[in-house]
């Protein structure tokens, strides 16, 4: 479903986020922990709605949800003279994974910044060690 608004604030998204975080902790229990650690200069900036929501999922479904011992996330906002990062970082790796079973959401997500923002924002994914992915998330001004 898309979002009737081009834009919503990080602090709109984020209660989303949480919101749905918490479901998800009520169904993996204490397989799935997760955390905010939010630049307060940060909130009212603009982003595409549904967008870390969407990065969210994929790291519970492609991520913790293969883990018998679950795991976390984590997401971090660092406010930078030029605009804002957005980090997702949760447990599992990214290794083998088919063009259609992650593919789609995160060319979709670069697509959507590229629409929205042009050049002056940018989507990356990647391991970030042997047991976490980060997927960043830079807008600039």
């Amino acid at each position: 479903m898309m979002h009737k608004n081009k834009y919503i604030t990080l602090e709109e998204e984020l209660a989303l986020v949480k919101d749905y975080l918490e479901l998800e902790h009520i169904r993996f229990e204490e397989r799935l922990n997760f955390n905010f650690s939010i630049d307060p200069n940060t909130l009212s900036l603009n982003v595409p709605p549904m967008m870390i929501q969407t990065l969210v999922e994929n790291g519970i479904k492609h991520g913790i949800s293969k883990y018998p011992e679950g795991g976390s996330i984590s997401i971090n906002t660092i406010k930078k003279s030029i605009g804002f990062e957005i980090e997702i970082i949760n447990t599992g790796q990214l290794g083998d994974v088919t063009k259609t079973d992650s593919g789609f959401g995160i060319a979709n997500t670069t697509n959507r910044l590229e629409l929205l923002f042009g050049k002056k924002a940018s989507f990356s994914i990647k391991n970030l060690d042997d047991k976490h992915v980060i997927s960043e998330i830079t807008i600039n001004h």
